[in-house]
């Protein structure tokens, strides 16, 4: 398999990040609605039927980089700084996606609305998606040899 593209690894690294703190937000998240809205965003995550599939090269993750970053600004309690990433951190990524959003040659608008009905239907499950994610995406981030 080649190497990863420049773009891919960013992509990558990205969602990484977005993984792991949004796992561990999921360990130590009290309000109902923020638990809703990881346990949504993970089921979507897992659904392998999602709107690009993950095996296509520099753009399969990117539609769930950007399930992500339409989701963080929602665990923001008024008053308080987002438990997932800064202001700036958020600024810099919803840029990048900006920048490359072209390619999925589809929109890509996720109903926040929709995410949360799926992660009230799957709430009890959370802990157990937390798992599932980091199983799935244990990949992101390294390098094939």
């Amino acid at each position: 398999m080649p190497d990863k593209s420049r773009l891919q690894r960013q992509i990558e690294a990205s969602l990484r990040r977005l993984i792991d703190r949004f796992t561990a937000y999921a360990a130590t998240a009290q309000r109902p609605d923020h638990r809703e809205l990881l346990a949504g965003t993970f089921v979507y995550l897992l659904d392998e039927d999602d709107l690009v599939p993950d095996q296509i090269p520099n753009i399969g993750y990117l539609d769930d980089l950007m399930l992500f970053l339409a989701v963080t600004p929602h665990l923001t309690e008024a008053g308080q700084a987002n438990p997932v990433l800064s202001r700036a951190e958020l600024e810099q990524e919803l840029a990048f996606v900006e920048k490359h959003k072209a390619m999925l040659f589809t929109r890509v608008d996720p109903s926040i609305d929709r995410i949360r009905q799926k992660g009230r239907e799957a709430v009890d499950r959370l802990a157990d998606l937390c798992h599932q994610i980091s199983e799935r995406y244990s990949h992101l981030g390294r390098e094939e040899p």
